[in-house]
């Protein structure tokens, strides 16, 4: 009898006397050895041990964990541990709402004066929007997540109608206790104003959303300077640079007029 068959057989004598209940978190499994031996285990984890691969579980009501080699169970079990352990660790790095992630937000902007006359003046703005994501989680990366910013801009005259100006989204990892940089694409526009009378013409900046979502494409983290564009996700997540709503997202316009 081998060392593993007879550890299998030992921890099914143990298993009869106990009545411990399992946990509610911990995962069980009942493992059959190739001479048809079985015994119900909490699974541990799976490793690599000189090129082979090994389960390593704990029998019922007793502490010290055992390993034995993945080939000497069924070729049921080996298939069932392998992809346990797939799915185990791929949702390690799976982001979710829970995790702690630091969001800041500048938009780099500059000012420079195209045009001025006796009669206007003309002021262009340039925008570079930067976003910088910390995950404080020590021992995690994240990984395969997107991450959406939008930027929107109000026409002054026009009030109530926003342009969308900038729309990013990229493939991003969250490496463990680690900061990103994700820049937005730029945008720009432009303000005329008379000295001789109220009339003006042009943009302003008009704030903006962040959303991450991650592998599954769920939303996670949302940040934003309006409450308005966050409950209008459904605009948000589909919108397009050079588009036209009204200030809530509740409607989409043809043009920066009003209809």
């Amino acid at each position: 009898m081998s060392r593993y068959h007879y550890i299998l057989k030992i921890a099914v004598l143990a298993f009869a006397f106990t009545s411990v209940s399992p946990s509610l978190w911990a995962t069980y499994r009942t493992i059959t050895n190739q001479d048809g031996v079985s015994i119900q285990v909490e699974l541990i984890e799976l490793k690599e041990v000189e090129g082979s691969d090994y389960i390593v579980f704990k029998r019922r009501n007793i502490a010290q964990p055992y390993q034995i080699s993945l080939e000497t169970l069924s070729e049921d079990d080996q298939k069932f541990l392998r992809n346990w352990w797939e799915e185990k660790q791929r949702l390690k790095e799976l982001l979710s709402a829970d995790i702690d992630l630091e969001i800041e937000v500048k938009n780099n902007r500059k000012r420079s004066t195209s045009h001025n006359d006796s009669y206007s003046q003309d002021r262009d703005y340039f925008y570079r929007p930067t976003v910088t994501i910390t995950n404080d989680d020590f021992y995690r990366t994240f990984k395969d997540n997107t991450v959406r910013i939008v930027y929107f801009a109000e026409h002054t005259r026009y009030r109530g109608t926003l342009e969308v100006v900038s729309v990013t989204e990229k493939d991003i990892d969250f490496p463990k206790n680690s900061s990103v940089v994700v820049e937005g694409n730029r945008y720009s526009f432009s303000n005329y104003e008379s000295d001789y009378s109220n009339y003006e013409y042009g943009w302003e900046e008009a704030g903006y959303i962040i959303i991450i979502k991650n592998s599954q494409n769920e939303i996670t983290h949302i940040k934003s300077s309006m409450p308005a564009y966050e409950r209008r996700l459904d605009v948000v997540l589909n919108c397009d640079k050079g588009e036209y709503y009204t200030a809530d997202l509740s409607e989409e316009r043809e043009s920066y007029y009003r209809r």
